[in-house]
C-alpha cells in the first residue's frame, strides 16, 4: 500500500513539474507545438486508451502467474520489470513482461489477464482504476496543455 501511495505522490509531482516546465518555458516552435498539437493528441488518445483497455478486459481470462524475475528500473525505485510466467486454459505455458509494475518477490503469484486468443497478449491484472486514473491523468494534462496553447487565441 505505501509503495502505491508513493508511485502516485510522485507522479503528481511529476505532472505538477511538467506543468511549471511548460508554464515556463519561452515562446517558440517547440512549445508551441507541444502545446497546440501535444495537449489535443492527449485528449483524443486518453478516451482511446481507455476504450483499448476495457475491450481487453471484457474478453480477458483470470489466471495466476508466478513471478519469475523482478529486475528493478533503477535504484530505490518502488517498480520493476517482472516477468511472469502462467499457464493458459489449454495447459500452455506463456511467459510475458510487465514493464514498471509494482515490486514483487520471484516466485510469488500474481493475478494476470490474458486474451485467449492469443495468450501472449497478457499483463498483469490490477485494479480497473488504475485504467480510469491513467485517462484521467492523460485528460488532465491534455486540457492544461490545450488550454495553454489555444487559451490565449480564444480569448481575444
Amino acid at each position: 500500500m505505501t509503495s502505491k501511495i508513493v508511485f502516485w505522490g510522485l507522479s503528481l509531482l511529476g505532472m505538477l513539474l511538467l506543468f511549471t516546465v511548460v508554464e515556463n518555458v519561452p515562446s517558440g516552435p517547440v512549445k508551441a507545438l507541444a502545446l497546440n498539437v501535444g495537449g489535443p493528441a492527449l485528449l483524443v488518445a486518453a478516451p482511446l486508451y481507455l476504450v483499448a483497455r476495457m475491450r481487453f478486459r471484457s474478453g480477458a481470462v483470470r489466471t495466476t502467474g508466478t513471478v519469475e524475475r523482478c529486475e528493478e528500473d533503477g535504484p530505490g525505485e518502488v517498480t520493476c520489470v517482472l516477468v511472469i510466467g502462467f499457464v493458459d486454459l489449454a495447459g500452455d505455458r506463456h511467459v510475458f513482461t510487465e514493464e514498471h509494475a509494482p515490486k514483487r518477490e520471484v516466485g510469488e503469484e500474481v493475478p494476470v489477464l490474458y486474451d485467449p486468443a492469443a495468450p501472449a497478449r497478457a499483463r498483469l491484472h490490477r485494479h480497473p482504476a488504475v485504467d480510469l486514473l491513467t485517462a484521467a491523468a492523460m485528460l488532465l494534462v491534455g486540457v492544461v496543455l490545450t488550454s495553454a496553447g489555444w487559451g490565449p487565441h480564444l480569448v481575444r
